[in-house]
């Protein structure tokens, strides 16, 4: 049950000192453990979306249809 509570937590921002201060832990081992854990797990969530894109976000847009004008116009304006 502390184990869940501290993953939990740990997910949810807990820094090492609140899990030290709410679970007893004299010592950042074992608050670290769970730190780490929450981390890898945010991390592999976000990386999977990387592995998996949006199918609609990365089709092919023929020339004609891509919007480059807005901007040689632009940087024409600029000089």
């Amino acid at each position: 049950m502390r184990e869940a509570g501290a993953s939990i937590a740990a997910e949810n921002g807990a820094t090492i000192d609140q899990l030290k201060a709410i679970f007893g832990w004299t010592t950042s081992q074992q608050a670290d453990l769970f730190t780490r854990a929450a981390r890898r797990k945010k991390l592999s969530g976000y990386a999977e979306k990387l592995l998996m894109p949006d199918q609609n976000e990365n089709k092919n847009v023929p020339l004609s249809e891509a919007n480059f004008e807005k901007w040689d116009r632009k940087k024409e304006n600029e000089k």
